[in-house]
């Protein structure tokens, strides 16, 4: 794998942030780490497309490796629809992300895109259509996003299982049934979300933002912000082919590999949204590769029937739920209630460690979703790891 490496002159010509040029997170008093740039493929499978052996499910990861790490290795994973990018830069690129603060901070740090997606454009529009017209997102499972009229409805033991049923927004405890949501591929904007969701999620409503937020606005970085949604490409998944015998996911199944292949011990793992539901797929099947999860408003990771099983599973692995702003209005009461206001409290009652991180409570308002990127990110970013110095090893 180590051709996949980039040494630190290449990082500084791709990122501009390297050993040169690092400053400390914000004026802050932490120590500052040099650290180097890389990326490695993790986990995937040949399949036969006729024509030869081609690789599928296979994760990019890209490495902020700090060249004296004085603590446990953390792994970010994205939200659904988001690549990697959401935490390497910020929309404006006027600021550092997420993954250079990490490794500035002394973490060694991967950035997990989940398999199956692009982080770039450019796909025939056209062809594109034809293939996924037909098809729309459920919105009751999004760890399997695709639904046609014969979709069934998910019942509840099955939903707790996975971790991303049952009410996993919130919901009730009854067969959660498929939502369709049509989707529009006919311009090169497509994602499984529309636009007026993504522009919500960072504080604009009706085409205003909201008092106060710390979002970038302006035309470039809106842009630079909905182009970082990839396409979601056709599955690639063989029809009853157990393509994730490991974990039962396969947006989780690389991480797996990731751990055994290049990383070799337990990891911290941040988990965006709804990138979260590889998190419960992970407890179940190789608990062992985790060390700690980050909540970074995060769904699917608990639902109501899961509280007292995920309690149980991280009552050894420090866990901490962080939430921004204005979560009602987006649409994220639900997601904050069961994680930031029973999940917390249920974990410290099983024995463990657990926080939380509720912004508007600190005084700190106006961020949005995308809290990484919002123009305060430095700030945010020291708060989650002033907490993980103090718990954990």
């Amino acid at each position: 794998m180590s051709n996949f490496k980039l040494t630190a002159l290449a990082s500084c010509a791709l990122l501009a942030a390297c050993a040169s040029n690092m400053g400390s997170m914000g004026g802050s008093a932490m120590e500052t780490h040099d650290w180097v740039y890389g990326v490695r493929y993790a986990g995937g499978r040949l399949v036969d497309n006729g024509n030869a052996d081609i690789w599928v499910e296979q994760a990019t990861v890209q490495t902020f490796i700090p060249e004296n790490p004085s603590h446990p290795p953390i792994v970010m994973v994205p939200g659904l629809g988001l690549s990697g990018t959401m935490y390497t830069t910020t929309t404006d690129g006027e600021r550092k992300g997420w993954a250079q603060l990490f490794a500035e901070a002394g973490y060694p740090v991967y950035v997990y895109d989940m398999p199956e997606y692009s982080t770039s454009g450019g796909f025939d529009v056209t062809m594109l259509t034809s293939v996924l017209g037909p098809l729309q997102a459920n919105q009751a499972n999004f760890g399997n996003p695709y639904v046609s009229e014969d979709t069934a409805c998910i019942e509840p033991a099955a939903a707790a299982a996975g971790g991303m049923g049952g009410g996993g927004m919130g919901g009730a405890a009854g067969p959660v049934c498929p939502e369709p949501l049509p989707m529009d591929v006919s311009t090169p904007s497509f994602s499984i979300y529309g636009g007026a969701n993504l522009r919500a999620w960072v504080g604009l409503e009706d085409g205003e933002p909201w008092s106060g937020s710390k979002f970038p606005m302006d035309d470039y970085a809106m842009a630079q912000f909905e182009k970082s949604f990839p396409y979601r490409w056709n599955d690639n998944r063989v029809e009853g082919g157990d393509i994730a015998p490991i974990t039962g996911n396969a947006e989780a199944e690389a991480l797996v590999h990731l751990f055994e292949d290049e990383i070799g011990e337990p990891f911290i793992i941040m988990t965006h949204s709804m990138g979260s539901t590889v998190v419960p797929a992970l407890l179940q099947s190789r608990p062992d590769v985790v060390r700690a999860v980050i909540g970074y408003e995060p769904a699917g990771l608990v639902n109501q029937n899961s509280l007292e099983e995920r309690a149980e599973q991280l009552k050894d692995k420090p866990y901490l739920s962080l939430y921004g702003d204005n979560v009602q209005a987006r649409g994220h009461g639900g997601r904050y209630d069961l994680n930031l206001v029973a999940l917390v409290p249920a974990v410290q009652a099983a024995g463990g460690v657990a926080g939380a991180i509720d912004l508007p409570k600190l005084g700190i308002t106006g961020n949005s979703h995308m809290m990484a990127q919002d123009t305060n990110n430095v700030e945010i970013a020291e708060l989650v790891i002033e907490w993980l110095n103090e718990n954990v090893e």
